[in-house]
């Protein structure tokens, strides 16, 4: 069985974020999505937020499980949890050299595991998270970004 790892934030998850999360079940027989702190950044979800809306998301899917991602490399990670390959979504070349400088300290860090770069479906090219955020601060249309059954449950969480 291939395993595989998405790590990101999703705050909040985005449709771009489900392109890669329903490709990538292509590549892998079983996914588990991390969900990451980033202590640089002020969350706009709490964690328990963020996951609670991929789980819900991904309810009826069994071979996906949201665990919790937090202070440790990805690598060590990968290997506590038998992870076979590492998932990256790219959206512009600039994530492309991002992302290439990370998959080459992971892979001299832990060869064994190998990184697959999927490249967001262009029409979600322009989504991101940060874009969700400054959309709903001006009370604009969230489906736009996000996939429609979570959208009510993000102004919710939002609004607690």
């Amino acid at each position: 069985m291939t395993i595989g790892l998405f790590v990101g934030s999703f705050d909040p998850v985005t449709l771009g974020h489900a392109n890669i999360i329903e490709r990538s079940l292509k590549c892998v027989d079983k996914l588990l999505i991390a969900v990451s702190v980033n202590s640089e950044k002020k969350g706009w979800l709490s964690i328990d937020q963020r996951m609670s809306l991929l789980e819900q998301l991904y309810q009826h899917e069994e071979r996906i499980k949201v665990v919790r991602f937090d202070n440790e490399l990805t690598v060590h990670f990968a290997k506590k949890h038998g992870v076979d390959v590492l998932i990256r979504g790219l959206r512009t070349s600039s994530d492309f050299t991002y992302e290439q400088q990370i998959g080459q300290m992971n892979r001299a860090l832990a060869p064994e595991l190998e990184t697959v770069y999927l490249i967001t479906d262009p029409v979600y090219q322009h989504v991101s998270s940060s874009m969700a955020r400054e959309i709903d601060k001006y009370d604009g249309d969230l489906s736009l970004l996000l996939p429609k059954n979570i959208v009510q449950l993000v102004k919710q969480m939002r609004n607690q």
